[in-house]
């Protein structure tokens, strides 16, 4: 049991028992009103009264601070006071403890003072509501100075052994006066960390790893490690898992997107540089092969064959010596013979061969990887042309041909494949496989001309054409034989009989008109009365047949002037009417028929009345007439169009006075929409069905009449 007992300027006397000894203290107030805890006359507690100091040049109010020493000097001058709120003083060989390093606003915290060295923990107001949780320590300007760092320890046992376990702990991490942090446990006075943070480690793991996905064990997760080896190497190792092996891992310099990640072990993006490259002989050679876009290459490596007599290809392997041109004279010909000395004639230039046949002559076997055996190709550039063959016959002698171009190729029966000419053009805003451009003829100009001549029984074909859009786009009149289309039901799937064809003719509205010809005279455009339908006003009734299409812009290839426009407009499918006016012609053939039956009825019904009234010597009255108009049947009629890709139109009949609905189900009989409600006259009706809002599929529509239902099917795509 401890008490304490004092009044204002006097010492209280306190007791206590302490394993079983009896030992005396005493509290009580110095000439300064400070509140003094000693022991044996010794004080080793002193709490301030009202009052400041001057510490460190500072004038701080040391009101209530209070002070625990393990030195008793620190309360016997009377100059000491405890720096902070609570001040912690050890030994100082000094005498004084340091007071280099404080700062007024450390009165707030906790100072630490021993060894002649300061360390502060607190807070550091900056102004209103902004404070810094602060840790500082200061080292003293005179004596055996530093280096003094901020050190994290572990500790264990009795300090008996050695790592946490010894008397100094275990160091996991320190910082330096200078700023700069060392992580690792093999840090000393003597070997400091030298940068703003300095890794240590020479164990076999890595000194430094960043997580994405941790996990439990050491080598699972999605993670990269940093290494130095033994010999100072740098290693950076990516892993996404040790337990799976086919999953790339990759280093991306740059920044690239979570959806975009490296594709090699090594992916830049940007540019790259390799400074001060060794000017001994090369082993390698590092190549950039490009990727998907301009600008984006995998860079690869190709190990030199140790052949001085090889060349680098242009398809990045090692190959023959790139020969120069042997110039070979014979019989007073200078020929140009490429990498052979054979014999040449009249001046000719052979490349791959040996014994040229024509004023130039190129051979080449080997294949390309899309398995050509390319002879001649233009690469790069912004205005390429692969070749340029010019027939000038002006001057000359009249000739009946003057070939600019004049392919031909010869097969066999064993070639399953001949082209007269196989032109490829890829990759660009215009691309055109095959230019032809004809003027100033005398009787005639033929743009492009196709003949396919061959034995009867086979298939000749002058002009093939595949396009995702159009196979062929004509601003002229187009005069043909025989017009064809495609009609066998293998291409054909969701065949359905046309439900009706003379209402939809009823709505189509045929023009006459004559074409702007002026405003598009690169169009082509006939002169003359024209017949026929305006495709706004077509597509309101049968979208179908009517389609956008988009006319390419044409250039000269020699001068690059637009000589034709490009341009989107609407253009009709007249063949997708056809089937509708024959499904109509029907309609109407037999409408004509059923009246032809009703009149043969009527007729004969009225001939039996005839007879009858005569033979029993009766005249006829009109009251003799008992003809019955039946009323018309409620139906409902097929949707049209039928498959339709937003909207269609349904249409019904109404035969009675009373309530009528038309309502929507999907496949699974769910109710989407009801487009009729309410009463309704006797009729023929027809509604819009908007199902711009729906996905693609099989729905149902109902007319529900008089306790009668009618259900049709209706295929939005």
């Amino acid at each position: 049991m401890l008490s304490i007992l004092c009044t204002k300027k006097s010492d209280a006397q306190i007791t206590g028992l302490n394993n079983n000894t009896l030992f005396g203290a005493f509290v009580g107030f110095n000439g300064a009103q400070d509140l003094e805890f000693r022991t044996n006359d010794i004080t080793r507690m002193q709490l301030m009264q009202t009052g400041s100091s001057l510490i460190n040049t500072y004038t701080v109010n040391t009101s209530g601070n209070l002070g625990l020493s393990a030195d008793p000097t620190f309360f016997t001058t009377g100059l000491e006071t405890p720096f902070s709120l609570l001040h912690l003083n050890g030994d100082n060989f000094l005498g004084s403890p340091q007071q280099s390093g404080f700062r007024g606003w450390m009165r707030y915290g906790i100072v630490s003072t021993h060894n002649q060295d300061l360390m502060f923990i607190g807070q550091k107001r900056n102004s209103d509501d902004v404070t810094d949780a602060v840790i500082a320590w200061a080292d003293n300007g005179a004596g055996p100075s530093g280096p003094d760092n901020l050190t994290f320890v572990y500790t264990a046992g009795d300090g008996s052994g050695s790592g946490a376990l010894s008397d100094d702990g275990l160091e996991c991490a320190r910082m330096t006066a200078e700023g700069r942090t060392g992580i690792g446990t093999l840090w000393t006075n003597t070997f400091q960390p030298k940068r703003r943070l300095d890794v240590i480690g020479n164990d076999t793991l890595p000194q430094f790893r960043i997580t994405h996905q941790r996990s439990t064990s050491s080598i699972l997760g999605k993670y990269a490690d940093f290494e130095v080896s033994p010999e100072g190497h740098l290693h950076v190792l990516p892993y996404n898992s040790l337990a799976d092996d086919s999953v790339n891992r990759n280093m991306a310099l740059g920044f690239l997107s979570p959806f975009d990640a490296p594709t090699e072990k090594l992916d830049v993006m940007g540019t790259a540089r390799l400074r001060v490259m060794p000017n001994d002989t090369a082993d390698v050679l590092i190549t950039g092969v490009e990727q998907n876009a301009e600008g984006d290459y995998q860079l690869n490596y190709l190990a030199f064959p140790g052949d001085d007599g090889v060349t680098l290809l242009g398809d990045g392997t090692w190959g023959d010596p790139f020969c120069e041109w042997n110039q070979v004279n014979n019989a007073g010909s200078d020929d140009l013979v490429m990498g052979y000395t054979g014999a040449c004639n009249e001046g000719r230039v052979g490349i791959g061969v040996d014994n040229p046949d024509a004023k130039l002559s190129v051979l080449r076997t080997e294949t390309t990887e899309d398995n050509v055996a390319t002879t001649i190709r233009a690469i790069g550039g912004e205005d390429v042309t692969g070749l340029v063959v010019q027939a000038n016959a002006v001057g000359a002698p009249w000739s009946p041909f003057v070939y600019g171009v004049n392919t031909r190729t010869v097969g066999d029966d064993t070639f399953g494949d001949v082209y007269g000419s196989n032109n490829i053009a890829q990759r660009g805003k215009n691309v055109t496989g095959v230019y032809g451009n004809a003027s100033l003829g005398i009787t005639q100009n033929v743009g492009a001309a196709g003949v396919a001549i061959g034995t009867i029984g086979i298939r000749r074909i002058g002009v093939y054409g595949e396009g995702a859009t159009a196979a062929g786009y004509f601003t002229s009149t187009i005069v043909y034989g025989s017009p064809l289309t495609f009609s066998d039901a293998q291409f054909k799937s969701d065949i359905n009989d046309i439900d009706t064809g003379l209402d939809v003719i009823m709505e189509l509205k045929p023009r006459q008109y004559t074409f702007n010809q002026e405003e598009y005279s690169y169009m082509n455009l006939p002169s003359g009365q024209h017949f026929g339908f305006i495709a706004q006003e077509l597509e309101n009734v049968l979208p179908d047949a009517v389609e956008e299409v988009s006319k390419p812009e044409i250039k000269d290839p020699e001068t690059g002037d637009v000589v034709s426009p490009a341009l989107d407009h609407l253009a009709v499918n007249y063949q997708e009417i056809i089937p509708i006016l024959v499904k109509a012609t029907q309609e109407q053939q037999a409408t004509i028929e059923q009246l032809q039956s009703d009149l043969a009825d009527l007729q004969a019904q009225v001939a039996a009345c005839c007879e009858a009234k005569s033979a029993n010597g009766q005249g006829m009255g009109q009251s003799d007439f008992n003809l019955e108009v039946l009323p018309t049947p409620s139906d409902l009629k097929q949707n049209y169009p039928n498959p339709f890709a937003q909207q269609t139109t349904i249409q019904y009949t109404i035969g009675c006075d009373c309530k009528a609905e038309i309502v929507v189900y999907d496949q699974s009989g769910r109710m989407i929409a009801t487009l009729v409600s309410g009463a309704a006259e006797p009729g023929t009706y027809s509604v819009n069905w908007d199902a711009s809002n729906l996905e693609s599929g099989i729905y149902f529509y109902t007319l529900i009449v008089d306790g009668q239902e009618f259900v049709k099917r209706a295929v939005k795509i």
